[in-house]
């Protein structure tokens, strides 16, 4: 674990460069970065997909005249793809012909840039003011998201034939090491002492952004549980704790109702078995702990970003400004409801079709798919992530364990999906990937293996490879 948080610690110094709009700057950290995953790689025999783990979370603004985000883990990718498949070559389909997952991925991706280019044949031709750069950058950012799923599936694949888990293990302590990252950067922040990594009082960790941050965090929180559960047959432990506290620290109110709803449904649908009775405990554990803290700090709740998420329990969770533009997207998407407006020409056909300029995105992921891609481009997006979180819920019922806590963390997606843009979060589209393939893998983390003590000491034994 003091390997990773020292390489997130550097890492982070890429957030902080990129925030002072210094390329030269920006290319040291970048530099000291690929330094640091190099010696991250060697020390802890690392594969290219654990590593692309580690640099998910490290998102920042390039510093190269052009606002579009970008994480650490992008130029990995096609490098990371490549060696998962030279690692050992899947067959698109197998002897009798039938396509196997990794060909239908394939499809997928090949569906993706289809409906995509489709999207930017109309606004090129018809929509006065289309911006033609911005649709190809969208449209790239989403093909880069099919990608992403595809490197997850196949990595996590390559692991999970070995028994080997430990890349969950690597996403929990990553998300640790920048949850503390989070907190520190607001604590200090409300000291007095600015040091880059926190957006005013509110924490963003290593993504600029708070409610990206509480995404992310949501979703870790699931991969850690199902981490602990792949080693031990229990949910708790100590890395949910820096989790839970920079989820409160966020201030984000999407993120503190995505928290609860997924809470909720996860313990109430997690079964009688193991693993939900774990997660169960896990909730009570929090939830008790939480309580004792306000008895005991009861200004606490004075704190901004606690009372800014606690806004939503007495009606302050949507603004005037987002529901006008769920309104516009909603206009927009039944104006060409098939193929949209237009991968990346929500501005432009808001101020060419509705006389209503505005700057900003239409912060719901659902609404602005409709929008730019219409029902196909949207069916067609959507369609993988919907597939994976049919798979985890039929492999709940045959009673993996893992599939509860990856249900969770999928569930709090789904639920932040609503209220804002996230088509391009790269570690939703990692969590993806890595669902399906552990239900590919079906009975990896079973409950039935889960209390099997040559199943703990094999677990366990992987485990011991990281110091």
């Amino acid at each position: 674990m003091g390997a990773v948080a020292l390489a997130i610690t550097l890492f982070s110094t890429v957030v902080v460069a990129a925030d002072s709009r210094s390329p030269l700057l920006f290319l040291l950290a970048v530099g000291l970065s690929a330094v640091a995953g190099t010696w991250l790689c060697r020390l802890l025999r690392m594969s290219a997909f654990e590593l692309l783990i580690v640099a998910l979370p490290i998102s920042f603004y390039p510093p190269l005249g052009a606002q579009f985000n970008a994480s650490l883990a992008d130029p990995l990718v096609v490098g990371v793809l490549g060696a998962s498949l030279l690692a050992r070559t899947p067959e698109r389909r197998d002897k009798a012909g039938t396509p196997t997952p990794v060909g239908l991925l394939l499809c997928y991706v090949l569906a993706v840039q289809v409906v995509l280019a489709a999207s930017l044949v109309w606004p090129v031709l018809f929509l006065d003011g289309a911006s033609f750069p911005a649709g190809v950058v969208a449209a790239a950012k989403l093909f880069l998201m099919a990608l992403y799923a595809v490197v997850a599936f196949v990595g996590a694949m390559n692991h999970l034939r070995q028994g080997d888990l430990r890349f969950l293990q690597l996403w929990a302590w990553t998300a640790a090491a920048v949850s503390l990252v989070g907190v520190v950067g607001a604590l200090l922040f409300m000291a007095g002492v600015d040091v880059g990594l926190s957006f005013d009082f509110r924490a963003v960790g290593t993504f600029e952004d708070p409610n990206a941050f509480g995404v992310y965090l949501l979703v870790s929180i699931g991969v850690t549980m199902a981490a602990r559960f792949a080693t031990s047959g229990r949910t708790l432990s100590w890395p949910l704790v820096p989790m839970v506290a920079a989820v409160l620290l966020t201030g984000s109110r999407a993120t503190f109702v995505s928290l609860l709803v997924a809470t909720a449904v996860t313990a109430a649908l997690g079964g009688a078995g193991r693993a939900g009775s774990q997660f169960r405990l896990v909730t009570l554990t929090f939830a008790a702990a939480t309580g004792a803290l306000v008895v005991l700090v009861p200004d606490v709740l004075e704190a901004p970003s606690l009372e800014r998420s606690l806004e939503v329990l007495h009606g302050g969770g949507v603004d005037d400004t987002r529901l006008g533009l769920w309104t516009m997207a909603l206009e927009l998407w039944q104006r060409m409801p098939v193929l949209g407006v237009g991968v990346g020409q929500f501005r432009a056909a808001c101020a060419a079709l509705l006389g209503a300029p505005t700057d900003f995105v239409p912060h719901s992921t659902y609404l602005g798919l409709l929008a730019e891609v219409g029902m196909v481009g949207t069916l067609v997006l959507l369609s993988l992530p919907t597939i994976t979180f049919a798979r985890l819920a039929l492999a709940r019922l045959r009673g993996d364990g893992a599939a509860t806590f990856l249900l969770f963390s999928m569930t709090a997606f789904a639920v932040e999906a609503a209220s804002l843009s996230l088509e391009n979060f790269r570690p939703f589209w990692v969590l993806t990937g890595i669902g399906l393939a552990m239900t590919v893998c079906a009975g990896v983390v079973s409950e039935e293996h889960a209390q099997s003590e040559g199943y703990l000491q094999n677990r366990l034994a992987v485990a011991r490879r990281v110091p």
